[in-house]
This record gives structure tokens, C-alpha cells and sequence, in this order.
């Protein structure tokens, strides 16, 4: 599997096939996870809204399947930022 950090341009390689992208959704910052087969279809989507402008920075393989995202958020202009850390099951549901 690649797995792609669109903001940060960086990809990891791991032994599966496929890739997982993060990207802000629109100009409001949410964050958005898309896993890919290798031939580029799209296995599953998700998205996470907090309400606050959601930034995507680390994304990591678990033993168990799935995927933790870190990075940070904000919830207004001006407001301090804040760590984020989401864990995302096999299937694309967040946990």
C-alpha cells in the first residue's frame, strides 16, 4: 500500500497494495481519507468534520488493519491549535 500525505507530498511504502491519501475538503479544512487498490479505485472514503479547520500530517499503519491520522486543529481564526488524533478501522470507519 502507498500511503500519501497530499499537503506534505510524502509517501510511505508498506506491503499491501494500494494507497491512502489525506486532503482538506474544500477551503474549510476537514479532513478526508481515501484508500485506493492499486489500480486506483477507490475502496472506501471518509471524512472528519470537528467543526474547526482539521490538518492531516502523519498517517500510519496499525497492526490491526487500520490507520491513525495525526496532525491539528483549530476551531476559529485565532484560536490556538490543538493536537488531533483519529484512528480509522480497516473498513474507512473512524473509531
Amino acid at each position: 500500500m502507498a500511503i500519501s500525505l497530499a499537503l506534505l507530498s510524502l509517501i510511505v511504502l508498506t506491503a499491501v497494495s494500494g494507497c491512502l491519501s489525506i486532503d482538506a475538503v474544500a477551503d474549510r479544512h476537514a479532513l478526508s481519507v481515501t484508500r485506493t487498490d492499486a489500480a486506483g479505485t477507490e475502496i472506501w472514503h471518509t471524512a472528519f468534520d470537528g467543526g474547526g479547520d482539521e490538518y492531516g500530517t502523519v498517517l500510519l499503519p496499525v497492526s490491526d488493519g487500520g490507520l491513525l491520522v495525526g496532525g491539528s486543529v483549530k476551531q476559529s481564526p485565532g484560536s490556538e491549535e490543538h493536537a488531533l488524533l483519529l484512528k480509522i478501522a480497516e473498513d474507512g470507519r473512524i473509531e
